[in-house]
Order: C-alpha cells, then sequence, then structure tokens
C-alpha cells in the first residue's frame, strides 16, 4: 500500500491509529498466551523492557484510540515500581505454557493493558491475530 503525497513527504501515514487494548482482549486467555509470546520472541532481557516499552510509544507517529476513536495517552508510570523487574520477567522473559497465566491480577490490568497496547503499536502486523483461533479446530480429533 502506498502513502498519498502529503503522507509521502512526511514519510509517514498521519492517520495511522492503534486501538487501546480493551479489558475484554485481557479476560480471553488465548490473547494472554499470544501477547506473552510474542513478548518472549522479541529477546529482551527484565531489565531492557522498560526502556523498550518509553521508547517505542515515544518514537510511534500514530495516535493510540480507545473504541469510539478518541486519542488516548498511555501512563507508563505503571512501569515505575520497584518489583517491574520480576513483573518483566514473569510476563516477558519466560515462554508460556499453553494453560499457563489464564487471567491477569486486578493489580496489573492497567499495567498490561499499557504494555500490550504498545506491543500492538509498534508490531502492529504481529498483532493482528493475537487471540485468535482457527474456527474448525481439530486438536481435539
Amino acid at each position: 500500500m502506498g502513502l498519498c503525497g502529503n503522507c509521502f513527504l512526511a514519510g509517514y501515514c498521519r492517520k495511522l491509529n492503534t486501538k487501546v487494548v480493551s479489558p475484554a482482549e485481557i479476560r480471553n486467555p488465548n490473547f494472554l498466551h499470544d501477547v506473552r509470546t510474542f513478548a518472549f520472541s522479541v529477546g529482551l532481557t527484565r531489565d531492557a523492557w522498560h526502556e523498550a516499552l518509553v521508547n517505542w510509544l515515544r518514537d510511534y507517529r500514530g495516535l493510540i484510540i480507545n473504541a469510539k476513536g478518541d486519542p488516548v495517552d498511555l501512563d507508563t508510570s505503571v512501569f515505575e515500581s520497584e518489583s517491574i523487574r520480576d513483573w518483566f520477567r514473569d510476563t516477558c522473559c519466560t515462554l508460556p505454557t499453553p494453560n499457563g497465566a489464564r487471567y491477569v491480577r486486578v493489580e496489573a490490568q492497567r499495567r498490561f493493558i499499557v504494555f500490550a497496547t504498545i506491543l500492538r503499536a509498534t508490531f502492529p502486523q504481529e498483532s493482528l491475530l493475537w487471540g485468535v483461533r482457527a474456527a474448525n479446530d481439530n486438536e481435539n480429533s
């Protein structure tokens, strides 16, 4: 897909939008598994995640929008805690098992929403099928 004249001169699409991850998405165990599996595949250490997320958000040229299409500011201060390195270790640096984490603790939901939204904005192609499973899945046959 090509860019229009104005966007070509800017070097990016000015209508670039990413939807913020919804609470319904983080209630989907398949979505959680896919986000964590992708985060593991990025290969960052638990010490590098915070800076990487802040940098990716800073460099994102589009808008983060809610379900109504209104711009949303992501609060990265959710990553500023003493135990954040442990959270990144558990969330991003260990490969989740197929029957692993089936929910996000209430205390970590805002953090996970910001985390997954930044990943979605940074890696839009990879995030398209997070939480999606084939309707004709024949695993049980």
